[in-house]
Formats: C-alpha cells, structure tokens, sequence
C-alpha cells in the first residue's frame, strides 16, 4: 500500500462495491441489520461489511435492545465526513450513467419516504408558534434563488397558515451566509444550511454542478409532523400541494417503517 496516497487509503475502506450503499442507506435512516438488507446484500456479507466498516472508524454500533442484544448503526464524524463523497457519486451517476431527468425522476418518488432525524435539521420545531401539521420544505441551488422562492412564500404565509403549514428553505451554503441572507433580504420563514448535504444524501436530492460545487435542485417537499414526505413537485408548487393535500386529492402513504426515527 502506498502509505502517502489519501486515494488509496480511502478505497481501502470504502472501495468495495457495498460499503457505500451501506453508508447511503444509514444516512437515510435505515439502521438497523435487516433494514440493510434491502440493497440486496447477504446477511453473511452484510456482516462482514458492518464489521470493516465499525473497524474503520466510519460507523459505530448502538444497542437499543437487551434481550437478544440487538444493535443500530449509526454514522461516526469520520462516516459524515463521506456524505459529500456520496452525494458526488450519486450526481455523477444521475449525470453520466442514468441521463436527463434521472434526479427529477428519484424527487418524485419521494412520496412516503421518512425524513431521519438531521444535523442541522429542517423539520425541528420553531421557536415560536410551536409544531404545525405540515412543513414545505423548498430546496434551491443557491442563495439568489432561495431568497427569491422564500420571498415568494413569504408573501402568501397567511395561505399556509390556514393549511397548517409552515415553510423552510434549504441550499447548500454556509449557516453564517444564510443568516446574512435571511437579514438582506428580510425573508421570514428559516432558513437552513446542508453544507454538509445530510439532507441531500439522507433523501438522494436531486444535485448539480457549479464547478467543483455541488448544489441542490429546485423542488418542493410537503412533509406532515410523522417527518413523512406527503408529496413532491416543482419548487413553486408548495401551496398548490397542500391544497391538494388537504382536499383529499393526493392519496394516503405508508411510511417507510425500515427508517429510524
């Protein structure tokens, strides 16, 4: 092994071709033994991946049962720090392998998938004016974009208060750039950052590409308070959703019950 090269430590890892489906369900929630088995592993494989990866440092092992001893796993400082490698290859493949439309294709299905609980997170509770029945989350590929889409909602918060609703906009830009947005351009629905793309990845979001910099694409999220994505369009489309929504126009979902919550 050449012990001065980063690339090679870190396929070492992660290399193989089911470590990083393995990172990539645990990031959206799926931590527990037989959760993992729906990417197709073998439980014998599956073991042993669990293990290398618990070895490595990348996931660490929780026990939420006694008796039999049973246990989650959960990503560690050194498994975050992956995400932004997931989210790449997840773009590259929406890009090079699977073509146009792939991503937009992946938020529409969306609907009933369960949003795990996040650092920072989009769905905790406001401040003020305690939980709401549902929250629009609307993603934007950058702080011109989102401060226009949140403006916009902004103007017709008085329409999503009747519905029960609140809004929360999401890019992929620093916390301190988000708060000198929120001021600048006086939005007053939050805003969050997933520099870290843990919302991008725990949800396989849509990307693209700025450069070297990846971004979040437009899309709307109506989320109820079980953190289950009730539906999923167009970023401009979020009242139009609930209203849906609300008269009954968009069918009921099961949550997906292999997702931590």
């Amino acid at each position: 092994m050449d012990t001065t090269c980063g690339t090679e430590a870190a396929t070492a890892v992660v290399g193989d071709p089911w470590s990083p489906l393995l990172l990539r369900d645990v990031a959206r929630g799926r931590r527990r033994f037989e959760a993992l088995l729906g990417c197709g592993i073998s439980r014998k494989v599956l073991t042993a991946r669990l293990g290398s990866l618990v070895g490595a440092g990348v996931l660490e092992r929780r026990q939420y049962q006694e008796s039999p001893a049973r246990f989650e796993y959960h990503l560690t400082a050194a498994g975050l720090a992956l995400l932004p490698v997931l989210a790449a290859l997840q773009e590259w493949g929406d890009t090079w392998r699977l073509g146009p439309g792939a991503g937009a294709r992946r938020a529409e299905e969306l609907v009933g998938a369960t949003v795990p609980p996040l650092d920072p997170d989009p769905l905790a509770p406001p401040a003020v004016g305690g939980p709401t029945r549902w929250t629009v989350v609307v993603a934007a590929p950058g702080p011109a974009i989102l401060a226009a889409v949140v403006r916009s909602y902004d103007d017709r918060a008085a329409e999503l208060a009747a519905l029960g609703a609140r809004l929360v906009g999401v890019a992929t830009v620093d916390p301190d750039d988000l708060d000198d947005l929120a001021r600048s351009h006086r939005t007053r629905s939050p805003l969050v950052s997933d520099a870290e793309l843990r919302l991008a990845t725990a949800l396989r979001l849509p990307l693209q590409r700025d450069g070297a910099t990846l971004l979040l694409q437009p899309v709307a999220l109506v989320v109820d308070a079980d953190r289950v994505v009730r539906a999923a369009g167009p970023v401009g489309d979020g009242l139009a959703l609930l209203e849906a929504l609300a008269e009954g126009q968009v069918h009921d979902v099961e949550a997906d019950p292999s997702v931590a919550t």
